[in-house]
Formats: structure tokens, C-alpha cells, sequence
């Protein structure tokens, strides 16, 4: 069993810097399922009373697993994203949205952008685990209300919490991936969570909504994420424990995040988004709203780099060393390209 070190209750002091759980490679931890070693008065958590090796976890029958509760998270978070281009004309004809159609799928994908820098930033001060949890618990809780809509505004707002949870289940999957496995083996489990689960989910999505609904049952494409992410859920519950040392109280933590950074990006990427879903949709490029969008949401990047790059900003949420290396930057700009195809064809091909 992994040796306990007790962390101090109180915050530390107003100069300290957040220590992300990076710092110390997370490994999972050796102890009986279902219990946990913290405690939420004493700040106390389980964590390696030695270095842990750089070959990361073990890969055993609890390795993949937890595989396993990944793959299924990110199956049920993409298969929404290839099925609801089948189902939309089904969907709208319904609600009769008119031209507000386009927020059926753009506000899944404006939420499921804004959240994913900061769920990142979260799962270094609260751990992996119930971060995960959470984000899962969330998408199920959209698909859920997105199953009972009665009303136009009540779907496309449950998009909206179905695309925060679909985020978080993004970013988190990436992390844990990332604190289980070596660096020299990552892209070969990143080809197999998200290539496996992207995959299945563009072959079987529009299958499962071309079949319910034409059944007149599209609704139950949302009500069989309830399931699957129960599923998910009870996997990581009992056998997810990745060593995370805790620091501080609850209210320090809270201080540790870039409100500011957040606000600024969210803001930012609502406007653009805004702008390019109503451009050439609803209203022409040259309409003075689409071009306000754009502007301010460019704006918005430009404050939100200087903010991250100021003294001011002590724990940034997208640090900018990050673009200092070549190899990192090329793999940002690649990442981003391969993104926007992929969404593309997800959108418009159906």
C-alpha cells in the first residue's frame, strides 16, 4: 500500500504557487477497491511514500479496466456528435425551431470548448477522479433532460449541459491517459480511447439514429447515454485511484484558479462561435452583429494571451511556455487543423 503523508490544513502562504499533480508522476494506487485514503478534515490522501517509476501503472486486469470506463465515456460523448446530424431534420420538424436550429448542435460544441481549459485546471487541484465522475455525471444529466425536452429553448439548453459534461470527459480522458502511461507509449493509448471510441461512435452513431427515428423514437438516442455512463461512472468509482497529493484548503484551491483567464477565453470563444454559427446560416457575413462578434472575440484572444503572459497572472490556465517549444507548438497547430476537419465533416457531411 502507497504510504500517506499528511498535508497541512492550512493554506499555504500568499506567495506559494500551485504545484500541479504533474509535479509528482500519479500512479494508481495499491490498495483495496473501494476505499480511499483521504480525508476531507486532515486535507490527507494517499501518495507514493517513494518516487514512482517512470514506466507508469501496472498493466493489469485494473489497467484496463479502467481503459475500458474511458472508452466508453468518450464512445457515448462522440456518438451524440455523429447521430444528431441524422436525427436534427426529425428533431426540428418537432420543435419547429425555425432558424434557431443551428443551436441545436453549435451550443454543444461552444460548451464543450469554453470547459476544457478549465476542467483541466480543476483535476490539478481536486484530482482526476471525481473531476471525471463529475463530467460524466453531467453529460448524463443533459442527455437525460435533452430525452424529456417538451420544448425548443428546454433542448437546446440541455445541449448546453450535455456539451460541458462532453468536454470535461475530453479533457479528463487525455490526463488520466497521461498519468498512467509512460510518455513513450501515450499516442499509441490515445490512438486506441479516442480513435476506438470516435470511431465506433461515427460508424454506429447515424445507424442507431437513422433506426429510432424512423421508429418515431429519437429520444431514446439520448436516454441510452444514461446506461453507458452509469457504467462508466461505476468503473472509475471502484477502480480509478490515481495518487494526487492535496494542497491546502478548500477556499485557497478555489484562489488557485484563473478566474480571470477563464473569463476572458469563455467570453472570447462565445463571440466567435456565435458569429460563425449565425454567419451565412441565419444572417449574412456582412450583418453588423456577426462582424461585432468577430471582432470582439479576436479581441478577447489577443487580452487573454497578454493576461496569461502578465506577472499578474500567477497560475495560468493555458501557460504560454507551452508554444516556446517547436515540437509542442506544431503539435498545438496540427491538433487544432485535424480538429476542425474531423468537426466538419461530423457537421456537414450527414
Amino acid at each position: 500500500m502507497a504510504g500517506e503523508a499528511a498535508i497541512p490544513t492550512n493554506p499555504p502562504n500568499a506567495d506559494a504557487k500551485l504545484t500541479s499533480s504533474t509535479d509528482v508522476e500519479p500512479v494508481l494506487q495499491d490498495e483495496p477497491l473501494g476505499q480511499t485514503k483521504e480525508s476531507v478534515g486532515n486535507h490527507e490522501e494517499a501518495i507514493p511514500s517513494s518516487p514512482p517509476k517512470s514506466g507508469g501503472a501496472p498493466r493489469d486486469a485494473r489497467f484496463w479496466i479502467i481503459m475500458a470506463g474511458l472508452i466508453l465515456a468518450v464512445i457515448i460523448s462522440a456518438l451524440d456528435g455523429s447521430a444528431l446530424s441524422t436525427a436534427l431534420p426529425t428533431i426540428v420538424a418537432e420543435f419547429d425551431l425555425g432558424p434557431d436550429y443551428v443551436w441545436v448542435v453549435n451550443i454543444f460544441f461552444l460548451t464543450q470548448t469554453v470547459v476544457q481549459p478549465f476542467f483541466g485546471q480543476l483535476s490539478d487541484l481536486w484530482g482526476r477522479r471525481w473531476i471525471f465522475i463529475s463530467s460524466v455525471g453531467i453529460f448524463v444529466l443533459g442527455s437525460g433532460l435533452i430525452g424529456g425536452a417538451s420544448s425548443g429553448a428546454m433542448l437546446i439548453a440541455a445541449r448546453g449541459v450535455q456539451g460541458v459534461g462532453a468536454g470535461g470527459i475530453n479533457m479528463m480522458a487525455d490526463m488520466i491517459v497521461c498519468d498512467l502511461v509512460p510518455l513513450r507509449d501515450r499516442s499509441a493509448f490515445m490512438g486506441l480511447i479516442f480513435g476506438l471510441g470516435a470511431g465506433v461512435a461515427a460508424v454506429i452513431g447515424p445507424l442507431i439514429a437513422g433506426a429510432l427515428t424512423s421508429a418515431g423514437a429519437w429520444r431514446w438516442l439520448f436516454y441510452l447515454n444514461l446506461p453507458v455512463g452509469a457504467i462508466s461512472i461505476g468503473v472509475m468509482f471502484i477502480w480509478l485511484r490515481v495518487s494526487h497529493r492535496r494542497q491546502g484548503s478548500t477556499v485557497w484551491r478555489l484562489k488557485q484558479i484563473d478566474w480571470i483567464g477563464t473569463a476572458i477565453l469563455s467570453g472570447s470563444t462565445v463571440a466567435i462561435l456565435y458569429s460563425l454559427a449565425y454567419g451565412d446560416a441565419v444572417k449574412p457575413w456582412s450583418d453588423g452583429a456577426v462582424i461585432a462578434g468577430l471582432a470582439a472575440g479576436h479581441a478577447g484572444l489577443v487580452l487573454f494571451v497578454l493576461w496569461e503572459g502578465s506577472p499578474w497572472c500567477r497560475n495560468p490556465l493555458m501557460p504560454l511556455r507551452l508554444f516556446r517549444n517547436r515540437t509542442s507548438a506544431a503539435a498545438l497547430f496540427l491538433t487544432v487543423t485535424n480538429a476542425i476537419l474531423i468537426f466538419w465533416v461530423v457537421y456537414m457531411f450527414p
